[in-house]
């Protein structure tokens, strides 16, 4: 969900020894690894998997990541149901792109919301049959949603602005916002994510 408010971190367990690092960009042991509380990502030779909610946290772990291992060339989403805060998220998505990540959706993927803005920084956006896109409106701390202001308010330019700085068209802007209401979630049709370029290549058969 897309949240203007700040609330809460999610976890994984990181893998492969000589992947595992701190928030400091510092690779460590998987033993000592395990010693820290707060672990948003996966790293596993060039991927960075990436599961639950993005939030104020986000975009520092991730800069430190990227910082203490370029080698890393992809973002592989698995489970990842929006954002708790729009502005970190945008962030955190603009690394991606400023550090010329490409993004994936494997078949039983699942992104929504602001985690479909994060997957469109990708520079080249990949995903497997099976992967679910979900949009809706954003709604912020006053309780007011995309569809409550008008096309000239301050809380569109924000995304407005990202969207055009990473080359998506504006018109998937809207049709997010118009899609469902925040309390509710929009699943795109492959038509829909054909039309709007949310991958830049064709989906790929899960067989293959």
């Amino acid at each position: 969900m897309k949240y203007f408010q700040k609330f809460i971190c999610f976890f994984v367990v990181a893998a492969a020894f000589w992947g595992c690092v701190t928030q400091n960009g510092i690779r460590l042991t998987s033993e000592e690894f395990d010693r820290f509380s707060d672990k948003e990502f996966q790293v596993e030779k060039y991927i960075i998997h990436m599961n639950g909610y993005i939030d104020e946290k986000t975009p520092e772990l991730l800069r430190q990541i990227l910082r203490g291992n370029p080698q890393f060339t992809t973002v592989v989403m698995h489970d990842v149901p929006g954002s708790l805060d729009d502005e970190a998220c945008l962030e955190a998505a603009r690394l991606v792109r400023r550090f010329k990540l490409n993004t994936h959706l494997p078949a039983d993927a699942e992104i929504v919301s602001g985690a479909v803005d994060f997957y469109l920084a990708g520079v080249k956006r990949t995903a497997v049959v099976g992967a679910k896109v979900g949009v809706h409106s954003w709604r912020d701390d006053q309780g007011i949603e995309g569809t409550d202001v008008p096309k000239d308010h301050k809380g569109h330019r924000l995304f407005l602005d990202f969207y055009r700085d990473i080359g998506v068209s504006e018109e998937f802007y809207w049709f997010t916002v118009e899609a469902a209401p925040f309390e509710k979630i929009y699943w795109m049709n492959r038509r829909e994510l054909e039309h709007y370029k949310v991958f830049t290549k064709p989906m790929l058969d899960a067989s293959n």
